[in-house]
């Protein structure tokens, strides 16, 4: 996964060059192309989800009626919380994306790379991940 991840991250260094090189105003060909790098950034960042199993970037919409459902019936399904973090995760993000682009489009790179960027280094690293530890050793 981590491969995959530093995939999506190229492609959106591609992007951030892009969108620097029209002054964060992209139009016509340009704005196409930008375009274009972000839905090959998306794939790739589904392929990469798709490979934690369970979860789907692309399922917005499935995600937000589950969380509703499980609200209004007071029923937990498991994954609940995994699920109202990833929703909450998204709002937030298009949020922030939204607000830099209109207001500060040249920090737009930023916002969109260094939670990758964070990720990926974390993968690498070894951050975050659980290590075995031996237990006490029973002998029968």
């Amino acid at each position: 996964m981590t491969v995959t991840l530093v995939a999506e991250l190229a492609v959106l260094a591609a992007f951030s060059a892009g969108w620097e090189l029209t002054g964060g105003r992209p139009g016509g060909t340009a704005q196409l192309l930008l375009i274009a790098a972000l839905a090959v950034a998306m794939g790739i960042q589904s392929a990469a989800v798709r490979q934690l199993g369970g979860m789907s970037t692309t399922y917005l919409t499935g995600t937000l009626t589950a969380v509703v459902a499980d609200l209004v019936t007071r029923g937990r399904a498991a994954g609940f919380a995994r699920s109202l973090g990833v929703l909450a995760a998204i709002v937030a993000g298009a949020a922030a994306g939204g607000l830099v682009a209109e207001h500060a489009p040249a920090w737009l790179p930023a916002v969109i790379m260094t939670p990758l960027a964070v990720v990926v280094i974390a993968s690498v690293t070894g951050f975050g991940t659980a290590k075995a530890r031996p237990g006490p050793r029973r002998d029968r």
